[in-house]
This record gives structure tokens, sequence and C-alpha cells, in this order.
């Protein structure tokens, strides 16, 4: 394999892994807004009675709770993992640096449900690539 087929190789891992882990994450956030035991219930808090704890049913907010944000994590790191596949490809004199990064928001990936497992899995192998590659 030359170098050229390794970075398109490397390149490829990261946009399919930053890819996977964003549908995975806004499937993710998709049913923590719609199921509201899994977002809403932690601010409603407990139904003890008339006078309810920690808001009420006056008070619904959303984007609360750790199955919102979780989800928004994994977002935000699979389109990192797309930029940083798209400027491996536009500019290969930064190919380590993006690399690491690519490394970094792989493995913050796995907190957004890490793409079906799949897709940090092969974030991870094109950021390694990348710096196996351009050291």
């Amino acid at each position: 394999m030359n170098d050229s087929q390794g970075l398109s190789l490397a390149v490829v891992f990261t946009i399919v892994g930053g890819v996977l882990i964003l549908i995975n994450s806004v499937f993710s956030l998709i049913l923590s807004l719609t199921t509201p035991t899994s977002a809403w219930l932690p601010t409603w808090g407990c139904p003890c009675g008339m006078n309810w704890r920690w808001g009420g049913p006056m008070m619904p907010w959303l984007f609360t709770g750790m199955m919102t944000y979780l989800p928004i994590i994994g977002a935000l790191s699979g389109v990192m993992l797309i930029i940083s596949g798209l400027m491996i490809h536009s500019n290969t004199k930064n190919a380590a640096v993006w690399g690491s990064i690519a490394i970094v928001f792989s493995i913050l990936g796995f907190l957004g449900g890490g793409g079906f497992l799949i897709g940090s899995l092969v974030g991870l192998v094109g950021g390694i690539l990348l710096l196996t590659q351009y050291q």
C-alpha cells in the first residue's frame, strides 16, 4: 500500500466513523426528547403528592438529564470527526494534528453511544493510521 492509498483509507475511516457517531447521536437525542421517562423525569422529580419537588409539573425543562447531554456530545464528536477527515483530505501537511484530533473525538464519541460502537472504533483506526503514517 503506498502513501496516498493509506491516506485515503484513513480519511474514509475517519469520515465513516464520524457519520456513524452522528447518526447514532441524532437517533439517541430524538429518542431522549420524545420519551418522557428518559429526558423529562430527572427534572420533574418525584410525584410525591400535590406539591412535586425539583421543578414540579409547571416547569418541564427540555434538554436536561444525562440522556440528553450525552448525545449532544456525541453529535459534536461526529461532526468534528467529519471535519477532521475533510481537513486531512484537503491539507496533508497537518495530517498528524488532525489524526490526533480524530483520536480524541473518537474517544469522546463513546459517550454519545460511539456510533453503535463501530463508529468510534473506525474513527480510532483512522486516527491511528494517520499518526503512524505521518510521524
